[in-house]
């Protein structure tokens, strides 16, 4: 048969392979720019493992030096301890007869307590760390009247009053940097660790846990009391007692209202404290210059849930520190808080920056490829790794400004390359500068965050949206 008698064969007809039908498809294209920012999730989930790798460690180094230096400081007391004899009812030879059964203690809080507190704060630094702590001062006054235990049934006349002490419970007594001394009218009492006749009720163990629960960083590993003697008489009408401590300390200062009439006042240099715990100020002064501040309690008991007496086996350990008070030294920015809130918003940076070159592929014609959008991404996920190690040397501020000129300039740069054109990559590098600020305003705003997020979504997804309204989402490209 002649081969050549045959009839030519028709044109193939047009393929379309994935690569073209990526290329040409607009809906298909998105798909694919989802997945690769659904990729790029990878690396920040694992940055944000690094923030708190690099916060833990932080942590510790500040654990370490509130171990030597003093931690945060919770002042408790004084409580007066009077033992007294307990009696029980025994038969003996066909009697009853009444016979000591042992010592029991009674505690017994001050009629007024009076406290002044002075902080003043300085640096202490661990590797690349460098962190506040203070050294404080106190001078706890006050008055206790008449003691008595007639509130918890025993008489005057059981009571040892010969055996009368002064209990102090603090937090640290580590970093105590004087002596403990009172002053009872004309007699100053020195104090000696432990709580001794208490030590069944105050032990040490037990103060250090229940003291530890007023403190955030656990690092109050000595907390315990200290006592002193105070005979006393049944006749005594009460005394007034001024007790100064010194101490060094971190993070907080508390207060316990043991008074029936319990008041504070404080003042310290830290910039940006915060007024914590159980009971705010009455009056606050923060001075707006960032040079310290001033504030003062004045808490009656009946806010209190304990009263003014108690037995040895009733003292109310959760009780007293739940009503514990006082300031924290709050740093003015936490770097590891605001590299986490900056992270929080790294898809949002993805998709936006996306959207924008897919807008110039879509109204401008040009095609880009897919790795070329990786790129980028990766560039916008170094930025918070970059911003977080600048930031452990120079401050948020300062590595948040350079971090973010660093990967404005670095995408701008290849977008001229990518784009081929100087006028779209300054597009590009200006809608950069524009979110980076935009997110910068919404990590300072802490009480309007989400408004200021939500709102801003808002006219970015409006803005692209009116970009769009003339693409025809279902033709193909020639």
């Amino acid at each position: 048969m002649n081969t050549s008698t045959l009839p030519p064969l028709p044109p193939p007809g047009p393929r379309f392979g994935f690569g073209e039908s990526l290329q040409n498809s607009k809906f298909l294209r998105v798909l694919v720019l989802g997945f690769l920012t659904l990729l790029l999730l990878i690396p920040v989930s694992s940055i944000r493992s690094v923030i708190v790798e690099r916060e833990q460690t932080r942590n510790s180094a500040k654990a370490e030096i509130a171990r030597q230096w003093g931690g945060a400081q919770t002042l408790m007391g004084p409580f007066l301890v009077l033992p007294y004899r307990t009696v029980r009812e025994v038969e003996k030879d066909g009697m009853k007869i009444i016979e000591e059964a042992g010592t029991k203690y009674g505690v017994v809080l001050p009629e007024a307590l009076d406290m002044s507190a002075q902080q003043n704060s300085e640096y202490r630094q661990r590797g690349i760390f460098t962190l506040p702590v203070y050294r404080g001062s106190a001078q706890i006054a006050g008055r206790f009247a008449k003691p008595s235990l007639a509130a918890i049934g025993v008489p005057d006349t059981a009571i040892y009053w010969e055996r009368a002490e002064i209990v102090m419970v603090l937090s640290d007594l580590r970093a105590l940097t004087g002596g403990v001394r009172m002053q009872v009218g004309d007699q100053t009492l020195g104090f000696a660790p432990g709580s001794g006749q208490m030590s069944t009720a105050f032990t040490t163990s037990t103060v250090a846990d229940v003291v530890a629960d007023c403190c955030s960083d656990g690092t109050n590993v000595s907390a315990g009391t200290v006592h002193a003697a105070l005979p006393l008489s049944a006749e005594d009408k009460g005394f007034s007692f001024a007790l100064p401590l010194s101490f060094n300390g971190s993070e907080q200062l508390h207060f316990t209202p043991l008074g029936r009439v319990t008041t504070v006042a404080m003042q310290g240099d830290w910039p940006s404290p915060s007024f914590n715990g159980a009971y705010l100020p009455r009056t606050r002064e923060v001075s707006g210059d960032g040079q310290g501040f001033k504030a003062a309690w004045e808490i009656p008991d009946l806010s209190r849930s304990f009263g003014q007496v108690w037995r040895d086996s009733e003292i109310p350990y959760r009780a007293l520190t739940a009503s514990a008070f006082g300031v924290r030294l709050f740093p003015a920015v936490d770097e590891y808080t605001m590299a986490h809130r900056a992270v929080k918003y790294a898809q949002l940076f993805i998709v936006m920056t996306f959207a924008l070159w897919w807008l110039f592929e879509v109204i401008g014609g040009i095609k880009l490829h897919l790795l070329q959008y990786l790129l980028v991404g990766a560039g916008l996920c170094a930025f918070y790794l970059l911003q977080l190690a600048l930031s452990e040397h120079f401050g948020f501020r300062l590595a948040y400004l350079v971090a973010s000129a660093a990967v404005t300039v670095q995408i701008t740069l290849y977008s001229w390359s990518a784009l081929r054109s100087l006028k779209r990559a300054a597009g590009v590098g200006t809608a950069m500068g524009a979110l980076y600020t935009y997110l910068f305003s919404v990590l300072r705003e802490e009480n309007y965050a989400l408004l200021t997020g939500a709102v801003g979504l808002f006219l970015m997804l409006s803005l692209i949206m009116w970009l769009t309204r003339r693409v025809e989402w279902g033709a193909a490209k020639p």
